[in-house]
């Protein structure tokens, strides 16, 4: 742009320059003026759409500042811009103020010029290559927005993935399977329910295809096994799977649940010689019950798995040798150990850490207390919760020897003092106080020093 003044003489005729630029006033010219005394901004940078997309310059009316002689005598249409040129030019500025070389290419081949070659005439035209990238934009977002839908539904089904697997198995492929699977079971002289089957198979590394389907695939053979559906109103919910022909060599199924004892005191104390260490098991007792197998220990090399399971059961509920501590099974001593002192630590009487109780006298006593501000019951799922939150003690069944926390309420006193109802059908226990009439006379003592310190308690707070 001229930053000083033009010369008062007219300047030579200047040869008409090849487009580099667009001109336009920057002020209302008078027509009075010589056209080159007039100021000239630079040709505006290119506009920032999208490539392919028009200007919006060239929707706009003429520019009601810019000289209609100028123009004329340039060359230029009312809107300012110059026509197209001739075939085989290539202008610095496209007429639509897009950048050089940019969209439209294909349109534009024999020309290299995007519009066409009819000019301004075709601005109607010119637009629609910006329609049409914007609505080739439009769909190529929403075919980016839909692709994970349409990876979803390149992937093959459920159905088709396990066709594909049964397929490159083959049918004597799928039953030997099926077979080796429940024979191991039988083996083991695990009652094979559904949970049990679908375990055995996933340790095989069975196709997970086979795993979810395997009830399905096993009925399908009736020749070789019986799929046994739960009966109404019995407590489990899943199926058990049966050889059609029970093999010679079975010796029939362990039950893991019961409390029967069968097994030599010689071989628990070479269990609880075992476990008088740092052992931890994962998975429950099944898992622990695989972890001795796979041990080779010799005081259970006679044993079938299941007689293993039974033995772990044994040694949670009856034997007390190992108990359930932050879901693995570890030796109950092992546990005892890491617990805290019984003793509180600080002078306030372990209130801030939470003291624990210590005995049955004093478990006795936080029970009233807790019965006293609920008197329909506690739920026993919650106790332990609840009593740390009220009166900031920590009660631990495995301080008393006990597995579970139900365990404890059949010990003495407990199990004449407070009663356990069930409700919603067994699945929520209560704890309900007792009949106070029937207390042994150091539980009466206990019961009225519990509404004792309530009533004082009651007294300060007012």
């Amino acid at each position: 742009q001229w930053v000083d003044a033009p010369p008062s003489a007219a300047p030579p005729p200047q040869p008409q320059v090849e487009q580099d630029m667009v001109f336009q006033w920057v002020d209302t010219p008078s027509y009075g003026r010589p056209a080159a005394h007039q100021q000239y901004l630079q040709a505006p940078p290119a506009a920032p759409f999208y490539p392919g997309m028009e200007s919006h310059r060239g929707a706009l009316p003429p520019h009601p500042g810019l000289d209609p002689h100028f123009a004329a005598a340039q060359g230029m249409d009312p809107y300012g811009r110059y026509p197209a040129p001739a075939q085989g030019g290539y202008p610095l500025f496209d007429q639509s103020g897009g950048r050089r070389g940019q969209g439209g290419r294909q349109g534009t081949q024999a020309t290299g010029v995007r519009g066409g070659r009819q000019g301004m005439e075709d601005k109607g035209r010119a637009r629609q290559p910006a329609s049409g990238n914007r609505q080739g934009a439009a769909g190529d977002s929403a075919a980016g927005g839909g692709g994970s839908g349409q990876r979803r539904s390149i992937e093959p089904s459920a159905d088709a993935q396990t066709a594909a697997v049964l397929e490159s198995m083959g049918t004597e492929g799928l039953r030997s399977t099926l077979v080796s699977i429940l024979e191991s079971l039988y083996e083991d002289r695990i009652k094979p329910m559904a949970n049990y089957v679908k375990g055995r198979l996933k340790e095989r590394s069975t196709p997970e295809p086979i795993v979810k389907s395997f009830v399905e695939l096993y009925s399908q053979h009736p020749d070789l096994f019986i799929v046994q559906q739960p009966a109404q109103g019995s407590q489990t919910d899943e199926a058990t799977i049966f050889f059609v022909k029970e093999p010679d060599w079975f010796k029939g199924w362990i039950d893991i649940d019961s409390a029967d004892d069968p097994y030599p005191e010689a071989t628990w104390e070479e269990l609880a010689k075992f476990l008088d260490g740092e052992h931890t098991f994962a998975g429950g007792r099944y898992g622990m019950a695989r972890e001795l197998m796979q041990r080779n220990l010799p005081f259970l090399s006679s044993l079938s798995l299941g007689e293993v399971c039974h033995m772990v059961q044994l040694a949670i509920q009856h034997r007390r040798l190992i108990v359930y501590h932050r879901k693995m099974l570890k030796p109950i001593q092992t546990v005892l150990c890491q617990q805290p002192p019984l003793s509180p630590a600080n002078g306030n009487g372990g209130a801030a850490e939470g003291e624990e109780i210590k005995d049955m006298d004093d478990l006795c006593l936080v029970l009233f207390r807790m019965l006293i501000h609920h008197p329909q019951g506690i739920r026993l799922c919650r106790m332990k919760q609840m009593i740390k939150h009220e009166l900031c003690r920590k009660l631990s069944e495995m301080a008393f020897q006990c597995t579970k926390l139900i365990e404890l309420f059949n010990q003495e006193p407990l199990s004449t003092t407070f009663v356990l109802d069930t409700e919603n059908d067994g699945k929520s226990i209560y704890v309900r106080l007792g009949d106070t009439e029937k207390f042994a006379e150091n539980v009466k003592r206990i019961y009225k020093n519990a509404n004792s310190a309530e009533a004082k308690q009651v007294g300060s707070i007012a």
